[in-house]
């Protein structure tokens, strides 16, 4: 898989449903995206899973920047499926990371998931995950239709990553020709 940086350090490793036509109610002719993020420094945050059936797609993507074995943090930005659905698969190889949630996020993750053996830090607006020079800051509240959901806002140097993360997460269900302006992850075959 190519890899697809976004900003230094900051990779988009998620996933490409081309078969999904809707959407939580929003029409996708063209698919859809499952976005999650890899944050390296020092050390390394995944910033949400994907879909279940997309793990294969995650990992590869993931192993072309690091070992998945490595990551040490995994955001959770909300615990529906469709962020968190290869969450179990990404925890067995990541098995000494720590899944970062909400409060809310964390009392929830035990109803999808089997994570009695999982490290969760809670966290709250304000807080950070020190990755190294990358300080992520946590924002939290009503971000998406979710009560669990989590913003993370990396600050990159003298570069802010402000809400891209999150806000990148939305556009493809909503702009289904956001995909076409990806060219760099589009099959080349």
């Amino acid at each position: 898989m190519n890899k697809v940086e976004i900003k230094d350090g900051v990779y988009w490793v998620g996933a490409i449903d081309w078969n999904l036509r809707d959407f939580h109610g929003y029409a996708t002719p063209g698919g859809t995206t499952y976005n999650a993020y890899l944050v390296k420094d020092s050390k390394t945050a995944l910033v949400d899973t994907v879909k279940a059936g997309f793990f294969d797609e995650l990992r590869s993507r993931v192993e072309a920047i690091t070992d998945m074995g490595t990551i040490d943090y995994v955001v959770v930005n909300h615990v529906e499926p469709d962020h968190t659905g290869s969450l179990p698969r990404v925890m067995e190889v990541a098995c000494d990371a720590t899944v970062i949630a909400t409060k809310k996020g964390a009392e929830e993750l035990p109803m999808y998931y089997d994570c009695d053996d999982w490290e969760i830090q809670t966290v709250k607006t304000g807080d950070t995950i020190s990755l190294g020079e990358k300080k992520p800051r946590c924002s939290t509240g009503l971000i998406t239709w979710s009560h669990t959901s989590l913003r993370i806002v990396c600050s990159c140097q003298t570069t802010r990553l402000g809400s891209t993360l999150q806000a990148a997460s939305d556009m493809p269900m909503r702009f289904p020709g956001y995909l076409a302006r990806l060219p760099h992850i589009m099959p080349t075959s």
